[in-house]
């Protein structure tokens, strides 16, 4: 499984998991086929899926490293299972939760696939040993349970049937790394799985204390959302008691023990969930979402969008630079650090419509400030305080003159430096995004007025992703503005950076008298040579930048005088002098009376002869 070049999935069913799980294979770069035994239902599925992978590439929160484009050219729709099952290595199974639906769809598939093709089902609750028992080859049979919506939460569940290989397990769990699930392994079949039997377990309890009036509804989903699910979201129960005790979980257990089995022995019997205290809870929780339709979508809507700003958090973490936000220094201080790869996506769509200067300047912006700020900045100024030293010993007397000579840190000011310069910049992108969301709206109008078909609707919209927009009209004001005040921002910290150290030097020993130093006493500085270079480089690149705005900002100037004299020039040949017209005019007519009296002449001249 190191590579998705070339190889098939089949995913049966066209619903909301088929739908998922294809969205899931597809951004792992696989090709899928997807099937449906109701004719039209596989194509109508894949206009859901295009519409989805549409909206999450607009949001910034597509899966893969592949555009949507990229990704729906890898997904298929079939309406005959032999074509749809032909060249796949791989079979996921999505059809309704109903046992003999599932025992069909298995015996029809195994007639058409080799002896290698993995069979997997998507079941929530029914055992593999039920689920696959008219199947032939069961060795090569498991169960892939997705947690709803499968694109958004990662976990899958792998449960084996008993007489399923080990190879099938690593290669399905190989699989799903892959594709980026977080599978976990379970070694034998129970019912419900794992996921389900906590979660009944939940579900059964706070149904207890919602019916034995001890908590209200919206109050237990408090206890899940703001307590309990803010640990596990990070952490699992086992790490949590660890965690939880001073001195790990033999400790958690010691103190705990005896309260746990006491609390566990009150639990009620297992809930009717019907009756009356359905109808109570229920209620109750339609006063807090009401059950039509339009509540409901816009809730699910909300979780999805939470889903995946949660899997961003939980995955940015594990990067090191590009994605980032927080990171522990070896003596355990957290260093703030800016996300530079997403920075430089958003500045990029700016770039496709910027001049040839603007581009330049996006290179040196990138390449000589960040680039070594973020490579270089700290090797050079990560020793300032610890290196700080002074020829005294009162107490607070080196960090008062550290304060003093370094009221605001190098590294963190040019950061600022950075993000305020790079802001204008996105206020062109967000011009142009909304521009492209004006015509793409007009665009679906005509298609939707004009009854055009959809392939050449996705052909316009492909277009106009790629077209590069005149730097005219409104764009032009606001590149203009942007550019003016990037050059503001520029010169007003180069000069803040001059004015709060003197200049751009670092000098080696400086003379501190601040209370409560008992006299005035000497500082060095650590290196102060290389520091003096660095801020000179970091200086000069921001100079070049603020050239390069100088020399853009007076092209477009020119640009549009151009134009407006164009313009000019149009207008007046347009409507020229009434003058000017009529002898143009008197002129003409001459011509035409000479050319006249010409021939009547040579036809008296022949007469006469």
């Amino acid at each position: 499984m190191s590579s998705s070049e070339g190889k098939t999935i089949t995913v049966i069913g066209s619903g909301l998991i088929g739908r998922s799980w294809a969205m899931v294979f597809m951004s792992g770069g696989y090709r899928v086929k997807i099937y449906d035994n109701q004719p039209g239902q596989a194509a109508r599925a894949i206009q859901e899926v295009r519409k989805q992978l549409e909206d999450l590439q607009e949001e910034c929160m597509l899966r893969g490293d592949r555009s949507a484009s990229e990704q729906l050219a890898l997904l298929s729709s079939h309406d005959d299972l032999c074509q749809a099952l032909e060249g796949a290595f791989f079979i996921q199974e999505c059809v309704f939760e109903e046992i003999e639906a599932k025992r069909s769809v298995f015996q029809a598939v195994e007639s058409h696939v080799g002896e290698g093709v993995i069979l997997s089902s998507s079941t929530s609750c029914l055992l593999p040993s039920n689920v696959f028992s008219q199947v032939q080859n069961r060795k090569r049979c498991i169960i892939s349970h997705p947690v709803n919506p499968p694109y958004y939460v990662r976990l899958v569940e792998l449960v084996p049937h008993p007489e399923t290989l080990p190879e099938v397990m690593d290669t399905t769990h190989a699989l799903m790394t892959a594709v980026g699930q977080a599978p976990v392994r379970l070694k034998k079949e129970i019912d419900g799985f794992a996921l389900n039997r906590v979660q009944y377990a939940i579900i059964a309890e706070s149904w207890r204390l919602v019916k034995d009036g001890v908590i209200s509804v919206k109050d237990i989903d408090l206890v899940m959302s703001e307590g309990l699910g803010m640990r596990y979201a990070f952490i699992g129960p086992m790490e949590t008691m660890h965690l939880n005790a001073a001195e790990g979980l033999e400790d958690y257990l010691q103190r705990y023990r005896e309260g746990m089995k006491r609390v566990l022995n009150a639990f009620g019997p297992v809930p009717e969930f019907s009756g009356e205290a359905a109808e109570c809870i229920n209620k109750e929780m339609c006063e807090l979402i009401p059950a039509d339709q339009q509540h409901l979508s816009a809730r699910r809507e909300r979780r999805d969008q939470l889903l995946m700003g949660l899997a961003k958090l939980k995955k940015a973490p594990k990067t090191e630079n590009n994605g980032s936000l927080l990171k522990f220094r070896e003596s355990g201080e957290a260093a703030v650090e800016m996300s530079w790869g997403a920075l430089y996506a958003q500045l990029g769509g700016v770039n496709k419509h910027s001049t040839s200067l603007g581009k330049i300047w996006l290179s040196v912006l990138f390449i000589f400030r960040i680039t070594i700020l973020v490579l270089a900045a700290e090797s050079v100024w990560g020793d300032e305080q610890s290196d700080f030293t002074c020829n005294t010993q009162q107490p607070g007397c080196k960090n008062v003159c550290y304060d003093h000579f370094f009221p605001v840190s190098h590294i963190r000011l040019w950061c600022l430096q950075l993000i305020f310069v790079s802001t204008p910049a996105l206020l062109v992108a967000m011009h142009v995004a909304y521009r492209k969301r004006g015509d793409k709206r007009h665009i679906i109008a005509t298609a939707l007025h004009s009854g055009g078909d959809d392939k050449t609707r996705q052909v316009d919209l492909e277009s106009l992703k790629r077209r590069r927009l005149p730097i005219t009209g409104p764009l032009w004001w606001t590149y203009t503005c942007s550019l003016f005040f990037r050059l503001i921002f520029e010169a007003g910290f180069m000069y803040a950076l001059y004015f709060v150290y003197d200049g751009f030097a670092m000098p080696r020993l400086v003379k501190c008298e601040q209370w409560p130093c008992p006299n005035k006493v000497d500082c060095f500085i650590s290196r102060p040579t290389e520091k003096t270079i660095f801020t000179i480089f970091m200086v000069a690149s921001s100079a070049i930048c603020m050239v390069l705005n100088v020399a853009e900002l007076a092209y477009l100037i020119v640009k549009a005088l151009m134009r407006c004299s164009t313009r000019m020039s149009k207008k007046s040949r347009a409507y020229a002098h009434p003058d000017q017209v009529i002898t143009a005019k008197s002129l003409l007519q001459n011509k035409k009376n000479e050319m006249l009296l010409s021939s009547l002449t040579d036809s008296s001249s022949n007469k006469t002869v």
